[in-house]
């Protein structure tokens, strides 16, 4: 045994006394001497080189699969009962270090998201985003290359790395990061190894505002979310939809708004045929029930079995609705909801959402989004393009609020 595994058993076997030790201690007093000690124990753990369960795959076939290009490298979270681990995967190494207690991380990052997710933190946010990208990144090497791959796990799931700031005075790291999550390190190897599609019959099927009213709504106010018996009207979401649809018309675009975006009429369009589905809808997401997790359509909706049964080709699905991104958290296989559903029906990419978000600023946001895609780029460029003009060009809109709840799950 070398010294440095011998140390990291040392250390390990210390870690474990003083756990033990407390849980049999209700004193407060004495639990946070101890949590000092667990926190002391964790930062001398040395690095190591072995890599979490990442499904089938283990680096060297991650390596051959995802990491070709020198421009690409792996971030993945592991976070266990008493300790958060993380490791970085690049096309010839693998480091991996211990971050620290759950407990504290968890407290860490629940705060941060509570400081992102409503506008009214204004400067809150940036030193909570500051000691978040110390405890998850900075531990891995700051320099990161082109484009990160990223699997997170437990709490870390709710939050974006983009809104992360890797110095007191930089900009957000979604400002100049090219991110791309994944529910696990094997559905992005199967994503990447899936030839693309460079041929679509049709651009663009939107869906906007099912089962909309003549009502007017609070215009800048409604939140995409199904949290009461009687769903609101969503105006801009209608509007989002039909500008997506004239963006593309001359591509071949439809739309469905109203009571016409029903799950028959819009399976009847045969989805399958276009290169981007959208959806400005409500949703409703259950990570307790996930049978009850599904997209509000008129009249109906769209459950995760009914996605599963799809086969799609689309370059990416984007479920402009509240909280797509959430879901029931599964080690190994990452959170099964609304994005794992559709990568599994066979879409390459889905655009999902972390947190409530408010109607007007997102089609303001789908609207910049898709004139990116339009123009050419691909979805990981076209989203870092967006956020970096709402970041730089300041105003309301350079909040985390309205530009981070945007996630890129799958697609390279």
């Amino acid at each position: 045994m070398n010294g440095v595994t011998s140390c990291r058993g040392q250390l390990r076997a210390q870690l474990r006394e003083v756990y033990e030790a407390r849980t049999q201690i209700k004193e407060a007093e004495s639990r946070s001497r101890l949590d000092r000690e667990i926190a002391r124990l964790t930062s001398e753990l040395p690095p190591t080189t072995e890599t979490p369960h990442l499904g089938p795959y283990d680096a060297a076939e991650l390596q051959k699969r995802l990491l070709k290009s020198s421009k690409r490298a792996l971030l993945a979270y592991f976070w266990g009962d008493s300790i958060v681990y993380g490791w970085k995967l690049t096309g010839n190494s693998s480091l991996g270090v211990p971050l620290g207690t759950a407990d504290s991380l968890a407290d860490l990052v629940a705060f941060f998201r509570t400081t992102i997710e409503r506008p009214a933190h204004d400067s809150l946010w940036r030193g909570a985003a500051r000691r978040v990208y110390q405890r998850l990144i900075t531990p891995l090497a700051p320099e990161q290359p082109e484009q990160l791959l990223v699997i997170t796990d437990g709490p870390l799931a709710h939050i974006p790395l983009e809104a992360l700031l890797p110095t007191d005075s930089a900009r957000p790291w979604g400002a100049t990061q090219r991110i791309i999550y994944g529910p696990s390190a094997s559905v992005l190897a199967e994503v990447a190894q899936t030839p693309g599609n460079d041929r679509w019959d049709r651009a663009m099927l939107a869906v906007g505002n099912p089962e909309s009213t003549d009502g007017p709504g609070a215009a800048g106010s409604v939140l995409r979310t199904d949290k009461t018996a009687e769903l609101s009207p969503l105006p801009y979401a209608e509007q989002e939809a039909r500008a997506l649809r004239d963006l593309f018309q001359s591509n071949g675009a439809d739309l469905l708004t109203g009571r016409r975006a029903s799950v028959s009429q819009w399976l009847g369009l045969e989805p399958a045929r276009y290169r981007y589905l959208h959806f400005a809808a409500h949703a409703q997401v259950s990570d307790r029930n996930p049978e009850q997790t599904h997209l509000v359509l008129a009249g109906g909706g769209l459950d995760l079995a009914a996605i599963r049964r799809l086969r799609l080709r689309s370059e990416l699905v984007t479920l402009s609705a509240c909280e797509t991104a959430l879901g029931r958290r599964v080690r190994g296989e990452g959170v099964l909801g609304l994005s794992h559903a559709f990568l599994a029906a066979g879409a390459r990419a889905t655009l999902v959402t972390l947190w409530r978000i408010e109607d007007r600023s997102t089609a303001e946001f789908m609207q910049d989004f898709y004139r990116q895609l339009h123009d050419g780029r691909p979805p990981a460029e076209a989203l870092l393009a967006v956020r970096h003009r709402w970041i730089t060009t300041g105003g309301r809109y350079a909040h985390p609020a309205y530009w981070a709840p945007f996630v890129l799950v799958g697609g390279m």
